[in-house]
């Protein structure tokens, strides 16, 4: 980058918060403990809000949908502008973090089951993206036009393993000039899950112009963000995780053996 570029800007080096530099918010989860990075809000809606503790067990803190079998809480928000030249604003990053609680419709179910997970989130993807995309045909009688379709996971080629240390998957939702939802789940208990929303949108441009890097700046932010995010399980918590994980170790050696 040129001296003059540094401080006038540049509509390829799109300008956001520095995780690395950024405080820490705790939030207690029932002895597991949730570490995310909090950058100065400098998205100019009303984005602010932060949990510090939570008792997980009990339902009276969460909000029921989808029959009551699924819960959630909202647990922090927060949202940052992506600057270039002249300071003009090419985007945002708005990221909501929340937990989930489900009443499993089979036993034994556990998030710490890997197949379970990819499962349960085909399920939900298809409940809230593919519902989306089912009543906008129905709305235009069968002929949708592109922008009113959403494009998201239908197999498991389409879900990312995380590298979090708690485990985890990540994938993509998006709609042809509205931005990317990039969404993180990442299991703290056998029915309790945490969903970090990231909703990338731009500001009075085509989100993939090629007069900005729009795209490519807010997606190494996201992955930025979620490398500065540390899950330390409770006890309880890391036993379920184990035995998750033995019991899948011992199906594939039995897999193996026949």
């Amino acid at each position: 980058m040129s001296l003059l570029n540094k401080f006038i800007g540049d509509n390829h080096q799109l300008k956001g918060p520095d995780t690395a530099k950024a405080s820490a918010c705790i939030i207690d989860l029932s002895e597991t403990k949730l570490s995310i990075p909090n950058p100065l809000k400098t998205l100019a809606i009303p984005t602010s809000l932060q949990q510090t503790s939570l008792n997980i067990y009990n339902p009276n803190i969460f909000n029921k949908w989808e029959g009551n079998r699924v819960m959630s809480v909202l647990l922090h928000k927060n949202g940052w502008e992506f600057k270039g030249r002249l300071g003009r604003s090419f985007g945002y990053v708005r990221v909501s973090v929340q937990l989930i609680s489900i009443e499993p419709l089979e036993v034994p179910f556990s998030f710490f089951s890997i197949e379970n997970l990819r499962a349960w989130l085909l399920n939900y993807a298809d409940d809230f993206w593919g519902q989306s995309n089912r009543d906008s045909v129905k709305r235009y009688n069968g002929f949708p036009p592109a922008k009113a379709m959403w494009t998201y996971p239908t197999s498991e080629e389409q879900l990312h393993d995380t590298n979090q240390n708690a485990g985890g998957i990540y994938f993509f939702a998006t709609k042809p000039v509205r931005g990317i939802g990039t969404y993180y789940f990442m299991p703290i208990g056998p029915q309790y899950l945490l969903e970090f929303e990231f909703v990338t949108e731009p500001s009075d441009c085509d989100f993939y112009s090629p007069e900005h890097n729009l795209p490519e700046a807010t997606e190494q932010f996201i992955k930025a963000f979620m490398q500065n995010v540390n899950i330390t399980l409770s006890p309880d918590a890391l036993a379920q995780k184990l035995a998750a994980e033995q019991h899948l170790l011992s199906s594939q050696e039995s897999k193996t053996g026949s």
